[in-house]
Protein backbone atom coordinates (compact mmCIF):
# COMPACT_ATOMS: atom_id res chain seq x y z
CA UNK A 1 0.00 0.00 0.00
CA UNK A 2 1.03 3.60 -0.49
CA UNK A 3 2.44 4.96 2.73
CA UNK A 4 2.62 8.34 4.36
CA UNK A 5 5.71 10.50 4.49
CA UNK A 6 8.38 8.80 6.55
CA UNK A 7 10.66 11.27 8.36
CA UNK A 8 13.15 8.52 9.20
CA UNK A 9 13.41 7.78 5.49
CA UNK A 10 14.25 11.42 4.69
CA UNK A 11 16.83 11.62 7.50
CA UNK A 12 18.61 8.44 6.40
CA UNK A 13 18.57 9.58 2.79
CA UNK A 14 20.24 12.87 3.75
CA UNK A 15 23.01 11.00 5.62
CA UNK A 16 23.56 8.23 3.06
CA UNK A 17 27.12 7.64 1.86
CA UNK A 18 28.00 6.87 -1.74
CA UNK A 19 28.76 3.16 -2.13
CA UNK A 20 28.94 2.59 -5.89
CA UNK A 21 29.27 4.99 -8.80
CA UNK A 22 29.20 3.87 -12.40
CA UNK A 23 29.19 7.05 -14.45
CA UNK A 24 25.71 8.51 -14.15
CA UNK A 25 24.29 5.73 -11.98
CA UNK A 26 25.05 5.86 -8.24
CA UNK A 27 24.14 3.78 -5.21
CA UNK A 28 24.32 5.24 -1.71
CA UNK A 29 23.19 3.97 1.66
CA UNK A 30 23.77 3.26 5.33
CA UNK A 31 24.23 0.03 7.23
CA UNK A 32 23.46 -1.03 10.79
CA UNK A 33 25.58 -3.45 12.81
CA UNK A 34 27.00 -5.26 9.80
CA UNK A 35 23.69 -5.33 7.96
CA UNK A 36 22.36 -5.58 5.33
CA UNK A 37 23.79 -9.01 4.61
CA UNK A 38 23.33 -10.57 1.19
CA UNK A 39 23.60 -14.07 -0.19
CA UNK A 40 23.41 -14.04 -4.00
CA UNK A 41 24.02 -16.52 -6.80
CA UNK A 42 25.34 -15.09 -10.07
CA UNK A 43 25.24 -16.17 -13.70
CA UNK A 44 28.22 -18.12 -14.98
CA UNK A 45 28.76 -15.80 -17.94
CA UNK A 46 27.02 -13.02 -19.83
CA UNK A 47 25.03 -14.14 -22.86
CA UNK A 48 23.04 -12.16 -25.43
CA UNK A 49 19.64 -13.64 -24.65
CA UNK A 50 16.21 -11.99 -24.96
CA UNK A 51 15.92 -12.35 -21.17
CA UNK A 52 18.74 -13.16 -18.79
CA UNK A 53 19.04 -13.52 -15.02
CA UNK A 54 22.13 -11.67 -13.79
CA UNK A 55 21.83 -12.72 -10.15
CA UNK A 56 19.31 -13.82 -7.55
CA UNK A 57 19.31 -14.27 -3.80
CA UNK A 58 18.20 -12.75 -0.55
CA UNK A 59 19.08 -9.89 1.77
CA UNK A 60 18.75 -9.69 5.56
CA UNK A 61 18.23 -6.11 6.80
CA UNK A 62 18.07 -4.43 10.21
CA UNK A 63 16.27 -1.27 11.29
CA UNK A 64 17.89 1.80 9.74
CA UNK A 65 19.53 -0.01 6.80
CA UNK A 66 18.88 1.86 3.56
CA UNK A 67 19.90 1.97 -0.09
CA UNK A 68 19.23 4.72 -2.66
CA UNK A 69 19.75 4.64 -6.42
CA UNK A 70 20.05 7.57 -8.80
CA UNK A 71 19.51 6.83 -12.49
CA UNK A 72 19.64 3.11 -11.81
CA UNK A 73 21.37 1.04 -14.47
CA UNK A 74 19.76 -2.14 -13.10
CA UNK A 75 16.30 -3.67 -13.37
CA UNK A 76 15.34 -5.89 -10.46
CA UNK A 77 12.35 -7.42 -8.74
CA UNK A 78 12.29 -7.25 -4.93
CA UNK A 79 9.96 -9.53 -2.96
CA UNK A 80 9.44 -8.90 0.77
CA UNK A 81 9.30 -12.13 2.80
CA UNK A 82 9.62 -10.87 6.40
CA UNK A 83 9.37 -7.58 8.27
CA UNK A 84 8.59 -4.27 6.60
CA UNK A 85 10.33 -1.98 4.14
CA UNK A 86 9.57 1.50 2.87
CA UNK A 87 10.17 1.79 -0.87
CA UNK A 88 10.41 5.11 -2.69
CA UNK A 89 10.23 5.80 -6.39
CA UNK A 90 10.07 9.30 -7.85
CA UNK A 91 9.11 10.79 -4.46
CA UNK A 92 6.18 8.42 -3.86
CA UNK A 93 6.61 5.98 -0.96
CA UNK A 94 5.11 2.52 -0.51
CA UNK A 95 4.86 0.29 2.54
CA UNK A 96 6.31 -3.13 1.83
CA UNK A 97 4.92 -5.84 4.08
CA UNK A 98 5.46 -9.58 3.45
CA UNK A 99 4.10 -10.50 0.03
CA UNK A 100 4.83 -7.12 -1.56
CA UNK A 101 6.63 -7.03 -4.92
CA UNK A 102 8.71 -3.96 -5.82
CA UNK A 103 10.13 -3.05 -9.24
CA UNK A 104 13.50 -1.26 -9.34
CA UNK A 105 13.55 0.19 -12.85
CA UNK A 106 16.41 1.48 -14.96
CA UNK A 107 16.88 5.22 -15.30
CA UNK A 108 14.70 5.93 -12.26
CA UNK A 109 15.56 7.22 -8.79
CA UNK A 110 14.47 4.84 -6.03
CA UNK A 111 15.22 3.96 -2.44
CA UNK A 112 14.52 1.36 0.21
CA UNK A 113 14.58 1.53 4.03
CA UNK A 114 14.14 -1.24 6.58
CA UNK A 115 11.17 -0.05 8.67
CA UNK A 116 11.04 -2.90 11.20
CA UNK A 117 13.55 -4.39 13.63
CA UNK A 118 14.42 -7.08 11.08
CA UNK A 119 13.35 -7.60 7.50
CA UNK A 120 14.18 -9.91 4.66
CA UNK A 121 13.63 -9.79 0.92
CA UNK A 122 14.43 -11.80 -2.19
CA UNK A 123 15.93 -10.16 -5.28
CA UNK A 124 16.14 -11.12 -8.95
CA UNK A 125 18.19 -8.91 -11.29
CA UNK A 126 17.30 -9.13 -14.98
CA UNK A 127 18.63 -7.88 -18.29
CA UNK A 128 18.34 -8.98 -21.92
CA UNK A 129 17.91 -7.76 -25.46
CA UNK A 130 14.10 -8.02 -25.18
CA UNK A 131 13.61 -7.07 -21.52
CA UNK A 132 12.11 -3.64 -22.24
CA UNK A 133 9.79 -5.12 -24.86
CA UNK A 134 8.62 -7.84 -22.47
CA UNK A 135 7.87 -5.29 -19.75
CA UNK A 136 6.00 -3.05 -22.21
CA UNK A 137 3.91 -5.88 -23.69
CA UNK A 138 3.07 -7.26 -20.25
CA UNK A 139 2.05 -3.75 -19.05
CA UNK A 140 4.72 -3.84 -16.35
CA UNK A 141 6.84 -0.94 -17.65
CA UNK A 142 5.07 1.65 -15.48
CA UNK A 143 4.52 -0.49 -12.38
CA UNK A 144 6.28 0.38 -9.11
CA UNK A 145 4.85 -2.23 -6.76
CA UNK A 146 2.23 -4.96 -6.51
CA UNK A 147 0.51 -6.89 -3.75
CA UNK A 148 -0.02 -10.29 -5.44
CA UNK A 149 -3.16 -12.24 -4.66
CA UNK A 150 -1.02 -15.40 -4.43
CA UNK A 151 2.30 -14.30 -2.90
CA UNK A 152 3.30 -17.92 -2.23
CA UNK A 153 3.48 -18.57 -5.97
CA UNK A 154 5.65 -15.47 -6.48
CA UNK A 155 7.94 -16.54 -3.64
CA UNK A 156 8.31 -20.03 -5.12
CA UNK A 157 9.40 -18.57 -8.47
CA UNK A 158 12.01 -16.37 -6.77
CA UNK A 159 13.36 -19.45 -4.97
CA UNK A 160 13.35 -21.48 -8.18
CA UNK A 161 15.34 -18.80 -10.04
CA UNK A 162 17.96 -18.67 -7.27
CA UNK A 163 18.19 -22.47 -7.16
CA UNK A 164 18.58 -22.58 -10.93
CA UNK A 165 21.65 -20.33 -10.72
CA UNK A 166 23.15 -22.26 -7.81
CA UNK A 167 22.74 -25.65 -9.47
CA UNK A 168 24.24 -24.59 -12.79
CA UNK A 169 21.20 -24.88 -15.03
CA UNK A 170 21.56 -23.23 -18.43
CA UNK A 171 20.95 -19.50 -18.84
CA UNK A 172 17.98 -20.27 -21.10
CA UNK A 173 16.36 -22.54 -18.49
CA UNK A 174 16.83 -19.93 -15.77
CA UNK A 175 15.44 -17.23 -18.06
CA UNK A 176 12.31 -19.30 -18.69
CA UNK A 177 11.57 -19.30 -14.95
CA UNK A 178 12.17 -15.54 -14.85
CA UNK A 179 9.69 -15.07 -17.69
CA UNK A 180 7.11 -17.08 -15.73
CA UNK A 181 7.71 -14.66 -12.85
CA UNK A 182 7.00 -11.69 -15.12
CA UNK A 183 3.85 -13.38 -16.42
CA UNK A 184 2.65 -14.05 -12.88
CA UNK A 185 3.22 -10.39 -11.95
CA UNK A 186 1.38 -9.25 -15.09
CA UNK A 187 -1.68 -11.28 -14.09
CA UNK A 188 -2.06 -8.98 -11.08
CA UNK A 189 -2.89 -6.02 -13.36
CA UNK A 190 -6.55 -6.26 -14.39
CA UNK A 191 -7.65 -5.01 -17.79
CA UNK A 192 -9.81 -1.85 -17.66
CA UNK A 193 -13.53 -2.53 -17.68
CA UNK A 194 -14.14 0.54 -19.87
CA UNK A 195 -12.10 3.41 -21.34
CA UNK A 196 -13.85 5.88 -19.04
CA UNK A 197 -12.03 6.23 -15.69
CA UNK A 198 -14.18 6.11 -12.55
CA UNK A 199 -15.27 9.16 -10.56
CA UNK A 200 -12.37 8.81 -8.11
CA UNK A 201 -9.76 9.25 -10.83
CA UNK A 202 -11.72 11.95 -12.63
CA UNK A 203 -11.79 14.07 -9.47
CA UNK A 204 -8.02 13.71 -9.01
CA UNK A 205 -7.33 14.64 -12.63
CA UNK A 206 -9.72 17.60 -12.52
CA UNK A 207 -8.00 18.93 -9.39
CA UNK A 208 -4.64 18.52 -11.11
CA UNK A 209 -5.79 20.52 -14.11
CA UNK A 210 -6.88 23.34 -11.78
CA UNK A 211 -3.57 23.39 -9.91
CA UNK A 212 -0.75 21.21 -11.34
CA UNK A 213 1.64 22.54 -8.68
CA UNK A 214 -0.34 21.01 -5.81
CA UNK A 215 1.30 17.87 -4.42
CA UNK A 216 -1.52 15.98 -2.73
CA UNK A 217 -0.29 12.63 -1.37
CA UNK A 218 -2.29 9.54 -2.34
CA UNK A 219 -3.30 8.75 1.24
CA UNK A 220 -4.96 12.20 1.45
CA UNK A 221 -6.87 11.55 -1.78
CA UNK A 222 -7.99 8.20 -0.39
CA UNK A 223 -9.32 9.94 2.72
CA UNK A 224 -11.13 12.66 0.77
CA UNK A 225 -12.64 10.25 -1.77
CA UNK A 226 -13.55 7.58 0.83
CA UNK A 227 -11.54 4.72 -0.67
CA UNK A 228 -8.61 2.72 0.66
CA UNK A 229 -5.11 3.55 -0.55
CA UNK A 230 -4.77 0.04 -2.01
CA UNK A 231 -8.00 0.55 -4.00
CA UNK A 232 -6.71 3.88 -5.26
CA UNK A 233 -3.46 2.30 -6.38
CA UNK A 234 -5.27 -0.51 -8.20
CA UNK A 235 -7.47 2.01 -10.01
CA UNK A 236 -4.39 3.81 -11.31
CA UNK A 237 -2.88 0.56 -12.53
CA UNK A 238 -6.15 -0.55 -14.07
CA UNK A 239 -7.12 2.60 -15.95
CA UNK A 240 -3.75 4.30 -16.48
CA UNK A 241 -1.36 1.37 -16.62
CA UNK A 242 0.91 3.22 -14.18
CA UNK A 243 1.32 3.81 -10.48
CA UNK A 244 0.00 7.02 -8.88
CA UNK A 245 3.40 8.70 -8.93
CA UNK A 246 4.19 7.71 -12.52
CA UNK A 247 0.83 8.93 -13.84
CA UNK A 248 0.99 12.29 -12.06
CA UNK A 249 4.55 12.78 -13.30
CA UNK A 250 3.40 12.01 -16.85
CA UNK A 251 0.71 14.66 -16.59
CA UNK A 252 3.16 17.24 -15.23
CA UNK A 253 5.56 16.53 -18.06
CA UNK A 254 2.77 16.94 -20.63
CA UNK A 255 1.88 20.33 -19.14
CA UNK A 256 5.55 21.32 -19.20
CA UNK A 257 5.82 20.25 -22.83
CA UNK A 258 2.82 22.40 -23.76
CA UNK A 259 4.23 25.43 -21.91
CA UNK A 260 7.55 25.08 -23.72
CA UNK A 261 5.96 24.74 -27.16
CA UNK A 262 3.16 27.30 -26.88
CA UNK A 263 4.53 30.05 -24.61
CA UNK A 264 7.71 32.01 -23.97
CA UNK A 265 7.41 31.44 -20.24
CA UNK A 266 10.85 31.17 -18.55
CA UNK A 267 11.86 27.64 -17.59
CA UNK A 268 12.17 28.73 -13.95
CA UNK A 269 8.53 29.83 -13.93
CA UNK A 270 7.37 26.60 -15.60
CA UNK A 271 9.13 24.64 -12.90
CA UNK A 272 7.46 26.75 -10.21
CA UNK A 273 4.00 26.33 -11.77
CA UNK A 274 4.41 22.57 -11.76
CA UNK A 275 5.53 22.36 -8.14
CA UNK A 276 9.23 21.63 -8.66
CA UNK A 277 11.59 22.95 -6.01
CA UNK A 278 14.01 24.48 -8.52
CA UNK A 279 14.61 24.73 -12.27
CA UNK A 280 17.63 22.41 -12.17
CA UNK A 281 15.70 19.52 -10.65
CA UNK A 282 12.87 20.17 -13.11
CA UNK A 283 15.31 20.17 -16.02
CA UNK A 284 16.83 16.86 -14.89
CA UNK A 285 13.39 15.21 -14.63
CA UNK A 286 12.28 16.66 -17.97
CA UNK A 287 15.43 15.44 -19.72
CA UNK A 288 15.03 11.96 -18.26
CA UNK A 289 11.43 11.88 -19.48
CA UNK A 290 11.80 13.40 -22.96
CA UNK A 291 15.48 12.78 -23.69
CA UNK A 292 16.31 16.50 -24.09
CA UNK A 293 16.67 19.45 -21.74
CA UNK A 294 13.79 21.97 -21.66
CA UNK A 295 15.89 24.54 -23.53
CA UNK A 296 16.84 22.16 -26.35
CA UNK A 297 13.32 20.78 -26.50
CA UNK A 298 11.88 24.29 -26.85
CA UNK A 299 14.26 25.10 -29.72
CA UNK A 300 13.65 21.85 -31.61
CA UNK A 301 10.00 21.30 -30.72
CA UNK A 302 10.50 17.57 -31.12
CA UNK A 303 11.18 15.13 -28.27
CA UNK A 304 14.17 12.86 -28.68
CA UNK A 305 12.64 10.13 -26.56
CA UNK A 306 9.40 10.02 -24.63
CA UNK A 307 9.01 7.78 -21.58
CA UNK A 308 5.39 7.12 -20.72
Amino acid sequence: MICEKNDAFARRKARAKRLISNGRSTVSGLGAGGFPRHNFAHRAKKESLPLEVVSAGWGQWRAGCCRFREFSDTFSLEFVTDGEFVFEEENVRYAGVPGTLFFVRRGVASGMLCASENARKRTVILEGTMLDAFLENLHLAGVSFLRPAEPEKIGQLFAEIENSLRTGRSAAETASVAFRLLLEAAREIPAPASPQPPRVLREIFTAFERDPAASVPPEKWAEVLHVSVSTLHRLFLRYCGRSFGREMLRRRMEVARNYLLTTEMPIKEIAFRLGFRDRFYFSAVFKKYFGASPGIFRKSGVPVRKKL
